[in-house]
């Protein structure tokens, strides 16, 4: 559903009553009869009920599931029956209205309006089905979110939030601490209470600091430690506002006792944290569009569709001025990017004052008190706003803390009573100052009547001029008849002029350019003797051109004559050895002596020819076994026959031995081992010529087998030879022929090579007797000879023509052009003529438009408005002056009043300050608290939503922090800047939250969300996203000198006009007037650069990851030392006030530093004439000082190396934009700018020193030897 037009039905359907019928079920009818008298009492007690519905689940397909909220303290008549209770009945959306399905009455209390139900006012009618219900209510109902599955969807969203709270969970993880106090002390307004404590360790007295505080037989907590001193053994602690009552009621602890303490107020806090979850996730939010804004890219906004008309109360710029018009006209978010000194609190301030005037609530938050009370420190004196401050008031600043509920009672009757004292003081003077107020309206009446004469007599001279007015135009009318007598007659001479003028000058001009080409051009005698002289030349060249392409033409047909009998003789010879070729092919027996014939004689086959003779050479492997086959077949069958005769009849009785198959060669060996057996034994035995026959016979069975196999393959191969032999012979004759002739072709073109030889010859020698052999120049260089003579010749030839045709020209223009020119001495002298007469009748004329100008000026004035004008002025003034005379009367009576007022606030009780604290709280329309303290259950009691949430540095605070305000805000305006740092987690920034975190566990669930963080904030995303109604940066920084200035504006060089200098003069407004051995008084931006070498190289403290660097803290006590000295000069020279302090501000990016830069100064230096404050940068982001020194510690004797958080382009915003007059940049240019290895670092440090190298503020700092 578009939840913003789900508000405005809101308002539809509480404004007018929805008509719709409600059928019951019999469970609905028997739950209702349960309760009441019957099923239709509930409807019929009161007929109007404002209802809460949300749409559930769905049962069926298409079945649209309701839930509907009564609440009974909303609905008089239903009191008797429901109490302070809520109704709940399960329905079923209907067309014509609902089928309840159930129902019951809860009697635990719990918020009916989010933003996921519809708010209406309905009639229900219970015994009939007539009623229909109205389509925009249906429509709306059938809109509605399911409830239940957008908790779940919200639930999921928020996990990704939860790593923030686990990071403070496992912080807040501590032991409880146990000891026993005595010697209680206590200040004026028990707020605050100081004790001794005993039997506690270092340890536990470094933890105290931030635990809450629990004493037996007071309950809870009765505080939290603000200060915890070892040394002294004491602690101060804030104490709970109802402790603070009991206190004053004299309900004192014990004067000793035990005390614990424990981590109660920051698991508290994250207590508070996750129910900002938990109420998002139910939709308790004054915005319905809240959902939207913290988790869609690019959130569904309501655009303004009118500008916010105002009367400015603070002086803004123009930027500032766009802020808070879009703020007050947006209708639900609105983002101001503020870069440091663009003057938000101003912003914040003015809107808090718009919004005051408009009748708006509006909560002032941030994540830190500080914020809180700069942003209200700006609206003290304006009595249209009423302030309250809410928080610990330890934590409060000064200028917050007289709007603390104690103690705003006694400072609106502080300020009243001020205010009344301040009015009887001037009595006197208010009378006076009455009395001068009539004598000035007496010297304006006096002067208002005066004027009215005045007006008079000018109505009076208007009439004249009327009429004089008309005796000149009588005059002036012939005057412009006679001049527009003269016109017509003039243009027509200047237009003959302007032709006879152009067709002259164009003549004449034409005869002075042909004479002049003529003259310097020109020359007829010496183009004659250059056309002959190049005529000759060109012959030349061209005669020994064709020489040199005759010669080559010569040398050509030479070459190919030779080259042709060559082929010939080739050609014979192949004739004449090409039959013997033929014959030995046909002669050859095997594939083999084919292929060695064509490779030996390098003869040409086609594809056929190669096929086949390939095929033949790849058979004549088998065929070759099947001629071997046969030879040992001849040997085998011969030696049968020799022992079958030699057994005679017995060879009949001998059977065949079963050899299987075997090889040839076993075959004939078994024939060579039968044949050495019987010729080497002398006597051979029957049965051993049975036992050979036998063996011989199944040898010859085995060799038929193979010759069958073997004799189709031998047939192919024979086969296959004869057809490479016929078709190899055939190709060879087929090219015999062709060679032959090829023979007569050859010949013939030989006897034509021998004819183009004999011409060639006698062209030779008849160019040969034009010049003198040899020629010098290539044929390249004669080529381009010919063209350049011959291009000259006909530039020549061309010249020699326009020399002719220029000279008949020259003569017909000078007949054209003598006609012209005595034409247009006789037109000049006419319009002379014309010219003069012209000048006399304007002369005469402007005589009389002088006195015309004069009348009209009196006549078209309107001396009657001003008269009427006068006449009400003067009646206003009579008015004011009864009115002050009134005052004057009626001053006594004032003053008397007054009298009485301030008797009663100088008599005024402890019951009436109280009086005044609740109806001051009751009409507060500017309330302002930190992010975490917006979830008190006191406040969220006291203030459940805000008209407007102003969030001010959104940047510091985390997504959860953030939720906790911006749930109360039916409009929220983010005030922050996503060029500077991200929140810190305690005391450590989100990298080493993170780095420490992911050491202690490698598998932390929050790591996404907090990397997600490192990179874009919720503020950046929303300020990309939003369009240009919903945002607007502060383009105008007021507090730093201009050079300062220029280190941090490329961050913001791609937003529209960038950042801008606001100060007029920022030489003079943000003089340091220092003086000294770093800086002088024309520094603003100054880089001290550090050696890189010992002692300058950054160490790492034992068993942690932070760093330090000795050298630069050398260096930073050599240049406070320094600034101190500065300061006093400055001083006994009357520059700076003698009790001034200069402020410094000492920050580095690592923590370790800062500790050793506290403890130089603390224990090594005396600087009376400096104010110091120490912190990290991103501790001190917020904070502005006159000067600002930034330890930049990194430096690694490597020749790379890396920088680490210092690389984050926002914390070097930061360090830079914290001074006003002066920054220091303390640290090593070698390494940041050349060093490091990210390449985008390198060039952001490359830039700033750019900068400050621009300003001659780069100092190259000598090594010195750190003790």
């Amino acid at each position: 559903m578009n939840k913003k037009r789900g508000v405005l039905l809101v308002d539809k359907f509480i404004q007018a009553v929805q008509q719709c019928t409600l059928l019951l079920t019999n469970t609905a009818k028997d739950a209702l009869c349960a309760h009441f008298r019957s099923e239709h009492t509930l409807f019929e007690t009161q007929p109007e009920l404002l209802l809460y519905i949300e749409k559930r689940a769905q049962h069926a397909p298409g079945e649209t599931n309701v839930t509907i909220y009564i609440d009974g303290r909303e609905h008089d008549d239903l009191q008797p029956l429901l109490g302070n209770r809520i109704a709940v009945l399960h329905a079923v959306l209907r067309n014509t209205g609902f089928l309840a399905t159930g129902f019951y009455i809860a009697d635990t209390r719990f918020p009916l309006q989010t933003t996921r139900r519809l708010h209406a006012r309905v009639t229900f009618n219970t015994r009939t089905t007539n009623a229909q219900m109205p389509i925009p209510f249906y429509k709306a109902l059938r809109q509605l979110p399911n409830a239940e599955e957008q908790q779940q969807t919200i639930k999921k969203r928020i996990a990704s939030w939860e790593g923030y709270l686990k990071i403070q969970e496992q912080n807040a993880s501590i032991d409880d601490i146990e000891a026993t106090y005595k010697d209680i002390h206590y200040n004026d307004d028990f707020t605050r209470m100081t004790m001794q404590l005993q039997q506690l360790s270092p340890k536990q007295w470094r933890a105290l600091e931030g635990l809450s505080v629990t004493i037996p037989g007071y309950g809870d907590a009765i505080g939290d430690v603000t200060r915890a001193q070892a040394n002294r053994q004491t602690i101060d602690i804030e104490l709970q506002p109802r402790i603070t009552q009991r206190l004053r009621k004299q309900q004192l602890p014990k004067g000793s006792g035990a005390i614990a303490f424990s981590n109660f107020a920051s698991l508290s806090q994250i207590r508070r944290l996750r129910k900002g979850f938990q109420d998002l996730a139910k939709g308790y939010a004054a915005n319905p569009n809240l959902e939207n804004i913290l988790f869609e890219e690019i959130p569904q906004i309501e655009v303004p569709t009118k500008r916010a008309q105002l009367t400015f109360h603070n002086q803004l710029n123009e930027y500032q001025q766009e802020a808070v018009i879009g703020a007050m006209s947006a209708n639900d978010l609105y983002c101001i990017q503020g870069p440091p000194g663009t003057g938000k609190t101003t912003v914040i301030s003015e809107i808090c004052y718009q919004n005051a005037q408009a009748g708006l609530k509006t909560l002032v938050a941030s994540q830190s008190n500080l914020a809180v009370d700069n942003a209200l420190s700006r609206l003290l004196a304006h009595k249209d706003i009423r302030i309250l401050r809410y928080g610990r008031t330890e934590s409060i600043e000064e200028e917050g803390k007289k709007f603390i509920e104690e103690n705003i009672g006694h400072y609106w009757l502080s300020t009243t009573r001020s205010e009344i004292d301040r009015h009887l003081y001037s009595q006197q003077a208010e009378e006076q100052q009455l009395q001068q107020k009539l004598q000035a309206i007496d010297a304006q009446l006096l002067d208002n009547e005066q004027q009215q004469k005045r007006a008079d007599e000018q109505i009076s001279e208007k009439a004249a001029a009327k009429i004089e007015l008309r005796t000149l135009n009588s005059k002036v009318l012939p005057l412009h008849t006679k001049i527009d007598t003269l016109v017509a007659p003039r243009k027509q001479l200047e237009q003959q002029w302007t032709k006879l003028s152009n067709q002259y000058n164009k003549l004449y001009h034409q005869r002075l350019e042909l004479e002049n080409y003529i003259e310097n051009t020109l020359d007829g005698s010496a183009l004659t003797a250059q056309i002959e002289a190049l005529n000759e030349v060109i012959q030349v060249t061209q005669a020994k051109r064709k020489y040199l392409q005759t010669e080559q033409l010569y040398k050509q047909c030479q070459y190919e004559q030779q080259q042709l009998a060559a082929q010939l003789a080739d050609l014979q010879y192949r004739l004449s050895n090409e039959q013997t070729i033929i014959e030995t092919i046909q002669t050859c027996t095997s594939a083999q002596a084919l292929r060695t014939i064509v490779e030996q004689y390098t003869l040409s086959c086609s594809a056929l020819a190669e096929r086949l003779l390939q095929q033949a050479i790849q058979q004549q492997q088998q065929a070759a076994l099947f001629m071997r086959l046969k030879e040992v077949n001849t040997r085998l069958v011969s030696a049968i026959t020799f022992i079958e005769q030699k057994l005679g009849h017995y060879a009949n009785d001998v059977l065949t031995a079963w050899l299987g198959t075997i090889s040839i060669e076993q075959i004939d060996a078994l024939i060579s081992a039968m044949k050495t057996a019987i010729t080497t034994q002398g006597r051979v035995t029957f049965d051993e010529l049975g036992h050979h026959l036998a063996q011989l016979r199944g040898a010859k069975e085995s060799l038929n087998i193979q010759g069958r196999a073997l004799k189709p393959q031998a047939d192919v191969y024979d086969q296959t030879l004869r057809q490479a032999t016929a078709t190899i012979a055939n190709e060879i004759a087929s090219q015999l022929r062709f060679a032959a002739r090829d023979t007569v072709q050859l010949e013939q073109q030989l006897q034509s090579l021998a004819q183009q030889l004999q011409t060639h010859e006698a062209t030779l020698a008849q160019l040969s007797m034009k010049f003198s052999l040899p020629i010098e120049e290539d044929a390249n260089l004669l080529a381009r000879l010919a063209n350049e003579y011959v291009n000259d010749y006909s530039a020549l030839q061309t010249q020699a023509g326009t020399l002719k045709q220029k000279q008949a020209e020259v003569a017909t223009l000078l007949t054209e052009e003598l006609p012209l020119k005595e034409q247009l001495d006789t037109v000049r002298a006419a319009l002379d003529d014309n010219l003069q007469q012209e000048t006399l009748l304007m002369e005469e004329l402007e005589v009389f438009e002088q006195q015309r100008r004069h009348y009209r000026e009196i006549a078209e004035s309107d001396p009657e408005s001003t008269l009427q004008r006068l006449k009400e002025a003067h009646v206003e003034l009579v008015n004011a002056q009864a009115q002050l005379q009134l005052e004057l009367q009626q001053l006594p009576i004032k003053q008397a009043l007054q009298n009485e007022w301030r008797s009663l606030l100088d008599e005024a009780t402890d019951h009436d300050v109280d009086e005044i604290k609740k109806l001051y709280i009751k009409h507060a329309n500017v309330i302002g608290t930190t992010c975490v303290q917006s979830a008190r259950k006191d406040f969220i009691d006291s203030y459940p939503e805000f008209d407007v949430v102003i969030i001010d540095e959104v940047s510091k605070a985390t997504p959860p922090e953030l939720l906790l305000p911006m749930l109360k805000g039916k409009k929220i305006i983010l005030v922050g800047d996503h060029h500077q740092l991200p929140p810190l987690l305690g005391d450590d920034t989100l990298e080493e939250t993170l780095t420490a975190v992911m050491k202690d566990n490698e598998r932390f669930e929050g790591r996404d969300e907090l990397e997600g963080l490192l990179r874009e904030s919720l503020f950046e995303r929303l300020f990309k996203a939003l369009p240009d109604t919903n945002k607007q940066m502060l383009a105008i920084q007021y507090r730093m000198h201009a050079q300062i200035m220029a280190g941090i504006t490329p961050f913001y060089a791609q937003q529209q006009g960038g950042l801008q200098c606001g100060l007029t003069d920022s030489d003079a407004m943000r003089d340091h007037y220092l003086e000294g051995r770093f800086v002088s008084r024309h520094d603003h931006l100054v880089w001290l650069d550090l050696p890189s070498k010992a002692p300058y190289f950054e160490q790492r403290v034992k068993d942690g990851n932070s760093l330090f660097n000795e050298g630069e803290l050398a260096t930073i006590r050599d240049v406070l030392l320094d600034m101190n000295d500065a300061t006093a000069r400055a001083k006994a020279q009357g520059l700076l006030p003698a009790d001034a302090r200069k402020s410094v501000g000492v920050i580095s990016f690592y923590g370790e530093q800062v500790k050793k830069i506290n403890r130089l100064i603390q224990q090594e230096v005396q600087l009376p004439h400096l104010h110091i404050r120490t912190g990290t940068v991103d501790k001190f982001q917020g904070m502005e000082m006159d000067v600002i020194l930034v330890s930049m510690v990194r430096n690694v004797e490597a020749s790379k190396g890396q920088i680490g958080f210092a690389r984050d382009y926002r914390r070097l915003n930061v360090a830079v934009s914290r001074a006003r007059e002066l920054c220091m940049m303390i640290g090593s240019v070698e390494m940041f700018t050349q060093k490091e290895r990210s390449d985008n670092a390198r060039l952001m440090y490359k830039t700033l020193y750019d900068t400050i190298h621009a300003t001659k503020g780069i100092r190259q700092i000598e090594a010195v030897e750190v003790s």
